[in-house]
């Protein structure tokens, strides 16, 4: 059975730059709620590498479990929050600013732990998820935030 996490549009389109959406999908499940849609889609008009990297998960989202919000909320990740905390469920998330209002209400993770998580499971080797950390801290342009500083540890 693979795990469940709930991802927010910010870490569906860090790890959409990677080429590595097919593998995640096959080892996780991925729950997401039309909100959420609807956020890659208004990304995925832009013209730049977010649009491309928000297309890939719009290009499967039949492969993505898309559910109903129990509450329509203004953001993605608070009807995800809902979801998380009712299901004792992980959030996947990127949006450092979101993470602060409920970092301590449920468990989460950010996209990079995906990478470890992936890579620990011997699904990619350790210098692709060094290669694809230092692809989503370019696209991304993360610099020594959160999201990166995690990700140094997780990969040395």
């Amino acid at each position: 059975m693979k795990p469940s996490f709930a991802f927010d549009t910010s870490s569906l389109v860090s790890l959409g730059h990677t080429g590595i959406v097919g593998t995640v999908i096959d080892n996780f499940n991925i729950t997401i709620t039309e909100t959420i849609v609807d956020e890659l889609r208004r990304v995925s008009k832009n013209n730049d590498s977010h649009a491309k990297a928000a297309m890939k998960w719009l290009d499967r989202s039949g492969l993505l479990i898309i559910r109903q919000e129990m509450e329509k909320r203004k953001y993605g990740e608070d009807e995800l929050f809902d979801i998380c905390k009712i299901e004792d469920m992980i959030l996947v998330i990127d949006d450092l600013k979101a993470l602060k209002r409920y970092e301590d209400q449920v468990w989460w993770f950010l996209s990079i732990h995906i990478i470890y998580l992936l890579r620990s499971k011997g699904k990619i080797t350790s210098r692709n998820a060094r290669r694809m950390f230092n692809i989503m801290r370019e696209e991304r342009n993360w610099k020594d935030n959160l999201i990166y500083t995690t990700g140094r540890i997780l990969l040395e």
